[in-house]
């Protein structure tokens, strides 16, 4: 079969366990369960941020003033000359050029929290309301999404902002760089393809198998009850 459109989610899940991948993905057998308080609030501060930036609606006084301080913060360090929008719906197709979300050519997909251009340099940001993870491959694959689409970009500023925590983790990355950052991604996506054309999906055991996973007609999920 042909390999789906991926995109960071959806390539870490399948590196976690294909079989997961497969069954939420591929099949849909199974739907993995985005509610809960937390989830609640993380799109709540999204939308809320977005109407800030595209509407400049204030942000609600219900919200912790840190958070507020942390978000005005961050989009005062942007120039206020060029052009912002939140929530960038963003895709390449199978070209490597821009394409709609859902093209029928699309290849990979990303969403941007917020995406200031000026001249020659672009900033991207990604709001985080949970805990701080040490990984920035996100941070290039946005990158990579602004050089193969803004031809006259040649520095991307990207940050994720740990709202709640008041961390940021910031990474530059220049026009020169899109092939070392491609690399990247390049060997996990092989394994990607391959899985898709062998129609092959492993299973990866882990910690949060039992409990965690909805995948339960697998022998490792802790709600297996057997073929």
């Amino acid at each position: 079969m042909k390999a789906l459109p991926w995109s960071i989610t959806t390539l870490d899940m399948f590196l976690s366990c294909p079989r997961k991948y497969q069954a939420l993905k591929v099949t849909k057998e199974f739907k993995e369960d985005f509610s809960g308080p937390e989830a609640e609030f993380g799109d709540m501060v999204h939308k809320k941020i977005a109407s800030l930036v595209n509407d400049n609606v204030a942000l609600p006084s219900t919200l912790d003033d840190k958070l507020v301080a942390h978000v005005t913060k961050t989009l005062s360090e942007i120039p206020e000359d060029g052009f912002r929008i939140a929530e960038i719906k963003g895709a390449l197709s199978v070209h490597m050029d821009a394409c709609d979300f859902f093209s029928k050519d699309v290849w990979m997909r990303c969403i941007l929290d917020v995406m200031h251009l000026q001249m020659t340099e672009a900033w991207i940001v990604d709001w985080k309301t949970g805990k701080v993870k040490d990984d920035s491959r996100q941070l290039k694959l946005f990158a990579l999404y602004i050089f193969h689409t803004k031809t006259k970009i040649e520095k991307c500023h990207t940050s994720f902002e740990w709202i709640t925590k008041g961390k940021s983790t910031k990474e530059t990355y220049h026009r020169s760089d899109v092939e070392d950052l491609w690399q990247e991604f390049i060997p996990d996506l092989k394994r990607f393809k391959i899985a898709h054309n062998e129609d092959k999906w492993d299973k990866k055991p882990s910690g949060l198998c039992k409990e965690y996973c909805p995948v339960t007609n697998c022998e490792f999920n802790g709600k297996y009850k057997g073929d």
